[in-house]
């Protein structure tokens, strides 16, 4: 049998704001609902985990935040998002070859822990990585998740500074537009040069036909099928033992041997009726719950497949909405730096119930109202 392929792959997902960060650092430390039930916590203390954070906490995921904004004396870009999120996976049974794959000292479990912080510093600049995990307290297996904050110089007038920007990250590390094909490239490229040349790039949506489902949508899903399929197996192995009961009454050789006469005689009519009531009953009982099961596990399976269809709808929404937004935010506030302050004056006014322009004067206002500004602003109009 040929061996079964190994693949790598990548998800990225922006982190709007702190409460995200927030939010990831709770699941970290296994504190949200999503865990309850999902996750084994006896197995929660190996998990593999690392942050930059100066309190020493390998899960201080906001304290990490803090500490790179401070070190690169960085700051946000209005409602851009402040961090990207990354799962950067192998299949599970790469980490099997080498043995446990909940175990943390398993050598593949290392080496794919520390080879994903290598890529993502490699692609989006030396201290970019903030914090990284690797889960060995759920099902599955061979993911990393993996916190970026990637800091760029920016020119705004006459002055350089530094800001954590998503868009130019991924424009520098892959072109910009679509890159999620061109990051998928170079995740596996990665893994199959510098982990295993076994591993390969993962099949295209377009190849596959799949879309990814949250594990919140499916597993409740899952979890139901497993039970029902359960249940059948139950029921077929008992409807096995009853036909194999009654077929030793029925079929055993001193009774088809023996003469129908004598038969009457020693069962009496009455008897062999109800053995055969018996055996009737108690299959066709089985075989009609055995059916209405079957007719449940059907109905289950279209109700999951109808709430993957749902999901995977929601999820291209969700990403083509997020991504116009994103640009839409960015062209904003760059074309609002270039337009002087008595303009916006004039549009404020003019548009009082406008809601861009109270986010542009949001954002843009309290900066241009700093200690010296306006005189500053002053003098450059004049001349």
């Amino acid at each position: 049998m040929a061996a079964k392929p190994i693949f790598g792959c990548v998800r990225a997902k922006p982190i709007k704001n702190m409460a995200g960060l927030v939010a990831m650092e709770k699941h970290g430390r296994r504190q949200d609902k999503s865990c309850q039930g999902r996750c084994d916590f006896s197995r929660s203390p190996d998990n593999l985990a690392w942050s930059c954070s100066l309190s020493g906490d390998p899960l201080d995921v906001v304290g990490a935040f803090k500490q790179r904004k401070t070190a690169t004396d960085a700051k946000e870009y209005g409602k851009a998002p402040v961090a990207l999120h990354m799962l950067l996976t192998v299949s599970p049974e790469w980490i099997q070859d080498a043995g446990d794959m909940h175990d943390p000292k398993n050598p593949n479990n290392r080496k794919l822990f520390d080879q994903a912080k290598a890529w993502a510093e490699e692609k989006f600049g030396e201290g970019s990585v903030i914090a990284s995990r690797m889960d060995m307290d759920e099902a599955g297996g061979g993911v990393v998740d993996i916190f970026v904050v990637p800091v760029h110089q920016v020119k705004q007038r006459k002055t350089t500074k530094n800001q954590i920007s998503i868009n130019k990250a991924y424009e520098k590390a892959f072109g910009g537009g679509r890159v999620f094909g061109p990051m998928q490239d170079s995740w596996a490229e990665w893994c199959r040069t510098k982990i295993d040349p076994k591993i390969q790039r993962g099949k295209t949506k377009a190849e596959t036909g799949r879309e990814h489902v949250h594990s919140e949508v499916i597993a409740p899903a899952l979890e139901t099928l497993s039970k029902r399929q359960k249940a059948v197996s139950t029921r077929e192995k008992q409807v096995t033992v009853r036909e194999k009961q009654a077929a030793e009454v029925l079929t055993t050789p001193w009774f088809r041997s023996v003469p129908d006469e004598t038969k009457q005689k020693v069962l009496g009519q009455a008897e062999r009726n109800k053995i055969r009531a018996w055996y009737q009953e108690k299959y066709e009982s089985v075989t009609v719950k055995l059916g209405e099961v079957s007719t449940r596990l059907a109905a289950e399976r279209q109700k999951r497949e109808k709430l993957e269809s749902q999901n995977r709808a929601l999820m291209r929404e969700l990403s083509d909405a997020l991504e116009t937004n994103n640009k839409l935010e960015y062209a904003i506030a760059e074309v609002a730096e270039e337009i002087p302050v008595s303009a916006f004056r004039k549009l404020q006014e003019a548009f009082k119930a406008s809601k861009v322009l109270d986010d542009v004067m949001t954002a843009l206002g309290i900066r241009k109202q700093e200690k010296g500004h306006s005189e500053r602003k002053q003098e450059h109009f004049s001349r």
